[in-house]
């Protein structure tokens, strides 16, 4: 995957994180203050954010998460099975917040 960001983002570290979800796991709605890439390393993840529509993503594809940009839904696909993924936040120098509840 390859997108392009803001001319104004600079990026000066990447956060990395490992994430499991047991089997029906979701997380809230919410946003991130800075861009966030990730890759699915098992089972599937039920993406989607605000304007676009929903999708499963399998073992093997990545997501794009926009800063600032509320991402709706943010699944275990599955309800029997775990899934696992890495994030990547790219954050600037002054950035400091990853994620944060929207309601």
């Amino acid at each position: 995957m390859e997108r392009q960001l803001s001319p104004e983002k600079q990026v000066e570290t990447v956060k990395v994180a490992r994430i499991d979800f047991r089997p029906g796991q979701r997380t809230h709605r919410h946003v991130h203050p800075v861009p966030t890439m990730g890759i699915v390393l098992k089972g599937a993840i039920r993406l989607q954010v605000e304007g676009e529509p929903a999708r499963i993503l399998k073992a093997g594809e990545s997501f794009f998460e926009p800063a600032n940009t509320v991402v709706l839904h943010f699944e275990n696909a599955s309800t029997h099975s775990a899934a696992s993924f890495a994030t990547f936040y790219l954050l600037g120098p002054d950035d400091d917040e990853i994620i944060r509840e929207v309601r």
